[in-house]
């Protein structure tokens, strides 16, 4: 056998099975010691039944009053579906039956039924007389055929059926009902009467026999060849029940296989802020393109593998992937009270604008900030750190400044419009981390500026003097410049001459005022800066100068 083949199969051996592989459990109400809400059960409403699905009072019912008509062969039901390709495989109910059934004249009694899959396992009143019959046998048809009964509060379990007895674990629907049997009449409560089917709590037990789809990019750590310990794994992974844990598993020695890295969507939220809710029939999230960080891969050669277990336990393993770790993934210290693996940043300019703001040049702007926490928790004295990129070709990321939040994990900042430029917001998760948790950008964009001079301010008629300029900022070489004048009191300037600007951003041309009817005139002069693929500015003006003409 190949060593890649041995490997992952020696790694399968050693590996612990999950607890009850296979299955899950879905709570409703008051059970397993806690309070949960009805995500599980659906209601079908019919007249003549009102249906209480909200676990209000810790319960979920099927009432039907006194004074209550319903129609022949019609029903309202609480059901619980599993998921495709699952079935129920166990349930324990807290359950109550209260049945004082009186009748007005012409119509006949109410049923209660449970249900399992198309076995019909327990009930009250009036009902299919074989299936009451034979549910009587078994002492699971109550007050039979029809009487008045209350079946206390009480917890019982499919054991508790022998109608369930030979279940072969094929259903996926459980169901509590009331109901009017096909007798030809309609069913009614009289005055004194009362129906209620109540569950008080519910934990449904679903076999999920089918393994996760998984897809593991080859990015980040796995991305081959050297890489950083604290490098993350992306990867994608749906279910029929859900994801429950990935694992990053170090199978360097085959022998003794090692958990390096893990998430439990039990404890922890996904990318897309989901964790596993067990009162869902679908209780854990699907995974698109998660992250996960290893937090105690060693340095040197390396044998990865990615392990994916479902809702049900069901585990699936990918890998293995070979790769050199240069740096080990000990993430150090969190970065701020209450941090987690992922965050938010919040940020706004304290005036104006949403993301992106103009300025003239060297105007300034506050920002505001706050980091928040997978929960939406602040987190508190975080280093969060503020990034440059110019908004020009081949311009780099410069670090600029590192903020600390307050006590609501809020900061302030101030920035200058010097040039246009992306401003990046960072927060590491933990202060060895070379991988930013949480990311803000706003976009600060300048408008270009200079300053003009003439070389008189008092030029002659038919001789030329000259009109002379640098621009402000950076990679202010090669930027086109369009030199414009007016007479002063005019509305509008006249373009006279284009020119560029040299390495250092300085630029010029010459004038001559050829009409003698300007003698005696003051105009005024003005460049118009445009902006460039490597001129990080919008589109501005220089200071303009005044001459008077002799």
């Amino acid at each position: 056998m190949p060593r890649i083949l041995t490997l992952a199969f020696t790694l399968l051996l050693l590996l612990p099975a999950a607890a009850q592989a296979g299955t899950y459990k879905v709570y409703t109400c008051s059970v397993a010691g806690k309070v949960w809400p009805n995500s599980a059960w659906k209601a079908t409403h019919q007249s003549g039944v009102n249906v209480d699905a909200s676990c209000g009072g810790g319960l979920i019912a099927l009432r039907a009053p006194a004074g209550a008509r319903m129609t022949n062969n019609t029903w309202a039901a609480l059901t619980f579906t599993s998921p495709a390709d699952t079935t129920i495989t166990d349930f324990a109910l807290t359950r109550q039956i209260a049945y004082t059934n009186p009748i007005a004249k012409d119509t006949h009694r109410y049923y209660v039924l449970y249900t399992l899959g198309g076995t019909h396992f327990a009930g009250a009143g009036n009902f299919h007389n074989p299936t009451r019959d034979r549910l009587n046998t078994q002492r699971h048809w109550y007050g039979h055929p029809e009487s008045n009964v209350a079946i206390g509060r009480g917890t019982v379990t499919k054991s508790t059926f022998p109608a369930l007895a030979s279940y072969a674990g094929d259903a996926n629907k459980l169901l509590l009902r009331v109901g009017c049997y096909n007798r030809g009449t309609p069913c009614s409560v009289a005055s004194g009467g009362a129906v209620a089917n109540i569950l008080h709590g519910a934990e449904v037990t679903v076999n999920d026999p089918k393994p996760p789809t998984v897809t593991v990019e080859a990015s980040g750590l796995l991305a081959g060849g050297s890489r950083h310990g604290s490098d993350p794994v992306t990867l994608t992974a749906t279910d029929n029940a859900g994801i429950r844990r990935v694992e990053l598993i170090d199978a360097s020695n085959p022998a003794a296989p090692v958990v390096v890295g893990s998430e439990d969507y039990a404890d922890v939220r996904t990318r897309l802020n989901r964790t596993c809710e067990y009162s869902r029939p679908v209780p854990c999230p699907a995974l698109n393109r998660e992250t996960i960080t290893a937090t105690s891969l060693q340095p040197g050669p390396r044998t990865l593998f990615v392990r994916v277990t479902d809702a049900g336990g069901n585990v699936v393993n990918r890998g293995p992937y070979s790769l050199y770790v240069v740096t080990p993934s000990d993430r150090g210290e969190p970065n701020g009270s209450n941090a987690t693996d992922s965050g938010t940043l919040q940020l706004r300019w304290t005036t104006g604008g949403n993301k992106r703001r103009t300025l003239s040049y060297g105007r300034k702007a506050g920002i505001r900030g706050r980091l928040l926490n997978a929960q939406g928790t602040p987190i508190t004295n975080a280093k969060v750190q503020l990034l440059t990129r110019d908004l020009r070709e081949g311009a780099n990321l410069v670090a600029r400044k590192t903020l600390t939040t307050n006590s609501n994990g809020e900061f302030r900042t101030t920035v200058a419009a010097t040039a246009s430029r992306l401003l990046h917001f960072a927060w590491l998760a933990r202060e060895h981390d070379v991988r930013f948790a949480a990311n803000g950008y706003l976009t600060l964009k300048a408008r270009a500026h200079g300053r003009l001079r003439t070389s008189t301010r008092r030029p002659r008629v038919g001789r030329s003097f000259t009109i002379s300029g640098k621009l402000s900022g950076v990679s202010r070489g090669d930027v086109p410049v369009i030199v414009q004048g007016r007479a002063r009191g005019a509305k509008r300037y006249s373009t006279f001459a284009d020119t560029t600007t040299s390495r250092n951003g300085r630029f010029k041309v010459r004038y001559r005022f050829r009409d003698r009817g300007s003698r005696g005139r003051t105009f005024v002069f003005r460049a118009r800066i445009r902006t460039g693929p490597r001129f990080p500015y919008e589109t501005g003006y220089t200071r303009t100068v005044t001459v008077r003409v002799r």
